[in-house]
């Protein structure tokens, strides 16, 4: 003997979409947004810029979030704005040592 209960409907919060826009083989632009459907906000945009090379890759990015705020009269909302510079480096070879 068990009980099921209905699982609880959730109700979609928030929509989120991104894109990317290939320039060649190595280049690329990007960028996304984030839209609250509850509170009709922006919650967060971005865009940038990416290369890619066999041995390193680099990204520049910018970024723009609405984060909620608790105060004493209620809530309000700040904006962060953000600018991110990536650069990853693969190894390019490697050695070996034994010792006897």
């Amino acid at each position: 003997h068990y009980i099921q209960q209905e699982p609880d409907t959730t109700r979609l919060e928030s929509i989120t979409s991104s894109a990317f826009f290939r320039i060649n083989n190595q280049y690329k632009i990007f960028g996304h947004y984030s839209h609250d459907i509850e509170n009709d906000a922006t919650r967060s945009w971005g865009i940038g810029y990416d290369m890619e090379k066999r041995c390193w890759n680099y990204k520049i990015s910018y970024k723009q979030e609405n984060v909620p705020v608790s105060t004493a009269t209620g809530t309000e909302s700040r904006k962060d704005s953000m600018v991110y510079f990536l650069i990853e480096l693969y190894p390019l070879g490697g050695f070996d040592y034994e010792y006897r």
